[in-house]
């Protein structure tokens, strides 16, 4: 094919300097390129190589530098791009009457998307106050003031030794829709957490374990749960009483009806690992294995927390504790003091640690070496939004669909088509994981027992919705009686 062909073909947007882009002589522009959830799994997978835009296709340019923006409520900054190739139209837009839309080539040189930067954050630096961000459209112009800023606040948060000896933040939530392997992959942090030494480091990312990985976290896991790890799912009767402390009643007190303060799940594996300091501290006087739980409360009341603090964090084990659908519960009634306790520099190792009394009187740090863990469905509307307050001091991790993950080449597809209907029709988070897709059933089962069931209840029993989206992926619904049949199933 010929240069005019080729010229025809992409129609490829020009220039007025033709030739090479001399960046000594050409001035830098810079971006923001915005999008939602559909390029996560090419930043998980370091596969993002084009961004789609509609503005500004004539003046960016080879050697630009961008801010990826990931819109949607726990969206934020998620990297940084430079621009690798010149914007040219994409294919198949001739007969549409939207506007003409540009595939733009980018290199990411920060990948941030395990951990975006979010907007209230952003906002706090004055630097950044008007960054234009949020709003509809995929492409926004900034400044090289407003890059520097980012890319300085990025940088704090990639280079490895930003969080010292922790590999995770010390707080963190999964969240995603259903089936995308939130609770499941605690299972490998916990495990990472508790025993790096275990597991290889594959650059924290899930994906890259290995099925004897995962056997070997589920090990590691079963054999710290109830001491180093703890797991417990929130529901909607969940208390502060049951979390921190509270009182309840003594039953093995004969007749008489007396009550006990006693610790909640919380406040019990903070303390063991709080020990873990005192540990360290009073190695010479060779303290006996398996102590009683109020043997440690007891210890650890007698001494000064500014001689724990002189015990690096490297020097201790780590603990965790796995909250599983923590909004579910009320989170502000659950977590009470904890709220300000948890943040990273509040805590016993922190720049500013705080030690709170509680209601029985009892004094309160969380330590630095216990790590929290979170999941959170976000197909489930039936509850509420997590505390503005939580929010704050949680980094959020999205888990989105792994197409991957699915080695036969049908299933794939039919997922991906589901999805790309439901985005459509409800938006992002109501997506199907591909854990409905896994397993030795038949497609037929996995759709008529698993997934026909979620659309029903994603659109509230609306059959025509369901069916709609099940004719456009190209299934056969089964028959009865001349009418297709309720509820709705799909033949092999």
């Amino acid at each position: 094919m010929g240069y005019g062909g080729f010229e025809r073909r992409f129609r490829k947007i020009k220039i007025k300097n033709k030739g090479v882009c001399d960046m000594n002589q050409t001035k830098r522009n810079y971006w923001v390129l915005q999008g939602g959830h559909e390029f996560i799994a090419e930043m998980r997978n370091n596969t993002l190589s084009y961004w789609t835009i509609i503005n500004h296709a004539r003046s960016m340019k080879v050697g630009d530098k961008a801010i990826l923006w990931l819109k949607g409520r726990d969206g934020g900054c998620c990297g940084l791009a430079e621009i690798t190739e010149e914007p040219i139209e994409k294919e198949g837009q001739a007969n549409t009457n939207r506007r003409t839309r540009y595939k733009v080539g980018i290199k990411v040189t920060h990948n941030l998307y395990r951990n975006p930067i979010k907007k209230a954050e952003v906002d706090s630096y004055k630097e950044l106050k008007d960054l234009k961000v949020g709003t509809e459209g995929a492409s926004f112009d900034a400044t090289e003031e407003k890059y520097n800023k980012m890319k300085e606040l990025v940088e704090k948060r990639v280079k490895p030794n930003n969080r010292s000896d922790k590999m995770y933040a010390l707080n963190t939530i999964l969240y995603g829709p259903p089936g995308t392997g939130k609770t499941f992959n605690t299972i490998l942090r916990a495990a990472r957490i508790v025993e790096p030494k275990e597991i290889e480091d594959k650059d924290n990312s899930e994906e890259n374990y290995t099925e004897e990985d995962y056997k070997k976290a589920q090990k590691i896991f079963n054999k710290n749960l109830g001491d180093r790890i703890e797991f417990i799912t929130f529901h909607q009767n969940y208390s502060y009483e049951d979390f921190i402390q509270g009182l309840r009643p003594d039953i093995e007190n004969g007749k008489n009806l007396t009550f006990v303060k006693k610790d909640g799940l919380f406040k019990r594996i903070a303390t063991r690992a709080l020990f873990e300091y005192y540990k360290v501290l009073k190695k010479e006087e060779e303290l006996p294995d398996n102590l009683e739980y109020e043997k440690i409360k007891e210890l650890l009341e007698k001494v000064d927390y500014e001689d724990l603090r002189n015990i690096e964090n490297k020097n201790v084990p780590k603990y965790v504790i796995i909250i599983d659908e923590i909004n579910r519960a009320n989170i502000s009634r659950v977590f009470g003091e904890l709220i300000t306790l948890i943040e990273d520099d509040k805590r016993s190792h922190g720049d500013i640690p705080l030690k709170t009394t509680l209601p029985s009187g009892d004094k309160f740090i969380v330590p630095s070496n216990l790590y929290i863990i979170g999941t959170m469905n976000t197909a489930d509307k039936s509850i509420a939004l997590v505390d503005i307050a939580l929010r704050r001091r949680f980094e959020f991790v999205a888990m989105y669909p792994y197409y991957d993950i699915l080695l036969d080449n049908n299933e794939r597809e039919k997922l991906k088509k589901i999805n790309e209907n439901i985005i459509d029709k409800k938006g992002y988070d109501f997506q199907i994981g591909h854990s409905y897709f896994m397993g030795n059933e038949s497609l037929k089962d996995k759709m008529n027992k698993k997934v026909i069931p979620l659309l029903l209840e994603y659109f509230m029993n609306t059959e025509t919705e369901v069916r709609d989206i099940l004719k456009k992926c190209g299934f056969e619904l089964v028959k009865q009686n001349d009418q297709e049949k309720w509820p709705l199933e799909v033949k092999e």
